[in-house]
């Protein structure tokens, strides 16, 4: 224990010295069920592997310092919200749920996060997104959605100013005019990656193929 206290005062001294850049996440910790409290003063909490089934989110968002979250390969079929509860912005940077078992997000789900830059989705039974769902975290770089079950892609995501890589493949998407109508709009806001580059791994299963 006196070891890894050791260890880690060096590595904060590294990081506040400048010797070392940004949030390096630790080795994951696997438990068996989530813990009654989580550390607020580390930089990249790595769960991934452990077995929760359920996820109380608001612990996320509760003035804590976590800029990286990894809950991959964890088991979870629902992240419980209080509804009642406005959306808190927080440090959340890089967002990991991918190979688990949900099949619906709560709702506002990462909604006003403006520190988020990489969400990542993909393995999960998905089949539609909640209302405001990523509603205004204008500054993801990265979503992946790929392996669920999606048919919809809301207009709110091809409509994100700084969006730079989509991946859609895995999913049977409706290619409707609702769609249609969100890509349009992208292309007349002269958005800096073409939509061809952003949706080049989509394939349309209905009404027709893109």
């Amino acid at each position: 224990m006196v070891f890894h206290w050791i260890l880690r005062l060096i590595f904060m001294l590294l990081v506040k010295t400048g010797l070392i850049a940004g949030c390096v996440c630790p080795a994951a910790t696997i438990l068996s069920q989530f813990p009654l409290e989580v550390p607020v003063d580390v930089c990249c909490l790595n769960y991934s592997g452990s077995d929760f089934s359920h996820v109380p989110w608001s612990v996320f968002t509760n003035k804590t310092n976590i800029e990286t979250l990894d809950l991959s390969n964890c088991n979870m079929s629902s992240l419980d919200i209080n509804d009642k509860e406005a959306p808190r912005a927080s440090a959340l940077q890089k967002v990991y749920l991918s190979h688990n078992r949900l099949k619906m997000l709560p709702g506002r789900f990462l909604a006003s996060h403006p520190s988020l830059k990489e969400l990542d989705l993909s393995g999960n039974l998905l089949q539609e997104f909640p209302e405001d769902f990523l509603k205004d975290s204008n500054n993801l770089q990265k979503l992946y959605l790929q392996e669920n079950q999606l048919r919809f892609l809301p207009n709110t995501i091809l409509q994100m100013p700084r969006l730079q890589k989509l991946e859609l493949d895995g999913n049977h998407w409706d290619c409707s005019c609702l769609l249609l109508e969100g890509l349009e709009v992208r292309r007349e806001a002269n958005q800096t990656i073409k939509l061809q580059d952003l949706l080049g791994n989509m394939t349309c299963f209905s009404p027709w193929h893109l």
